[in-house]
């Protein structure tokens, strides 16, 4: 059996498959940005000012530090998708293994909600606080695995250390100063839907035309996290047919992508400056939202 050309028989029998592996190719086109966007930040942007040189020494390195991590992972998801759908032409054609899709669209929304939540603020206080907040969830993370490490080499009867921990203690210390806010994620991805939604990105306009934009997001959000729950309900929406299946991924494949796009966006508008020497990895298709939501970022 030709597997590729039983592929690409079903991409004539199933639309919503092809779309799906169009939107995939898409989230695809932005791994470029991925992994180049720790570059540092315009002299003079809006980023470059909201980071003072103490932040800065605190990993994950100020603003940009905690905005840049999530995004890149974002990325890093929908490019997974891309290699995971490319595979399946190759080997069992129609098995797209919808569970493992499904959880890479959800980590991608939850990763790009958490960077659009911190940088939406036009206060620059309020970024940097938003900012803390999420650094100090991260350290904790941090000090955990260290604490457990420890606990564990002593089991073992090895000599355990405390320094990565008790370094963790003293970054999460230090970020206490600036009275951080924190926020779970779903939440985030509520907030970022909403700011989407009121922010209307150009790029985008085609695509959401007249819809809920917000409620979309949300939806999709919710869809995506009962298949990483383990939650069967969504096969109630398949129920035996194909096209079903490939639809709801197709949808879900492209929400993901375009909240990572704005999440991208709105980290250009703030990292790049007019004149500035800030190498553009990011598709052109997302210039016209960037340059937009650049103006209340400019002072």
């Amino acid at each position: 059996m030709d597997r590729e050309a039983v592929y690409q028989l079903g991409l004539l029998q199933h639309p919503p498959l092809e779309s799906m592996v169009k939107r995939v190719k898409r989230g695809g086109e932005l791994a470029s940005w991925g992994l180049n966007a720790f570059e540092a930040p315009d002299s003079g942007s809006s980023m470059a000012l909201d980071d003072d040189s103490a932040f800065r020494e605190i990993p994950p390195k100020g603003v940009i530090g905690a905005v840049c991590g999530p995004v890149m992972w974002a990325t890093d998801n929908l490019a997974s998708l891309e290699i995971l759908v490319d595979q399946v032409s190759h080997t069992y054609p129609f098995k797209h293994h919808a569970a493992s899709f499904m959880s890479l669209c959800r980590s991608a929304f939850e990763c790009s909600a958490q960077t659009i939540w911190i940088l939406a603020p036009e206060a620059r206080d309020k970024r940097r606080s938003r900012a803390a907040g999420m650094s100090v969830n991260n350290l904790g993370a941090a000090k955990r695995y260290f604490d457990s490490d420890f606990t564990l080499a002593t089991a073992a009867g090895r000599a355990g250390s405390r320094v990565e921990s008790d370094e963790v203690a003293g970054w999460i210390t230090g970020l206490r100063k600036l009275e951080p806010e924190s926020a779970n994620y779903s939440k985030m991805v509520k907030v970022a839907a909403a700011w989407i939604e009121a922010s209307e990105p150009p790029h985008l306009s085609e695509e959401f035309g007249e819809k809920p934009v917000a409620e979309l997001i949300e939806q999709q959000y919710t869809l995506c996290s009962s298949f990483t729950h383990g939650h069967t309900w969504p096969a109630l929406i398949a129920a035996g047919k194909p096209s079903a299946m490939f639809a709801m991924m197709a949808d879900s494949a492209a929400v993901a992508v375009y909240v990572t796009e704005c999440a991208i966006a709105l980290f250009e508008a703030q990292a790049s400056k007019s004149g500035g020497s800030r190498t553009r990895h990011y598709p052109p298709r997302l210039q016209s939202t960037i340059e937009k939501w650049a103006t209340p970022y400019s002072t």
